[in-house]
């Protein structure tokens, strides 16, 4: 990354946020919410394709299965959520 231009610092530097994010989500099994057995090996294919240097069809299609995993998860409804306090008492 030293000797990169700075478009090529920039891809590989965000890319690799999502890379991190799934490898981390699959290590815990939770991702915003918990992760179903099936979704492992996605989510790590979607990290692998985040991770790809310098192909930028396979980084956007592993951020987009990364962020499509982050919304199934999130919106599952699992129950594993406490609800928030709005700070409001009456």
């Amino acid at each position: 990354m030293i000797g990169g231009t700075l478009i090529e610092v920039v891809q590989i530097g965000f890319f690799s946020l999502f890379g991190i994010y799934s490898f981390n989500a699959t290590v815990q099994r939770y991702s915003e919410g918990r992760m179903p057995i099936w979704l492992y090996p996605v989510i790590l294919g979607g990290g692998a394709l985040a991770f790809w240097p310098m192909h930028l069809v396979a980084n956007l299609s592993g951020a987009a299965i990364v962020c499509g995993c982050v919304v199934f998860t999130s919106r599952r409804g699992d129950g594993t959520r406490e609800p928030t306090s709005t700070g409001i008492t009456h």
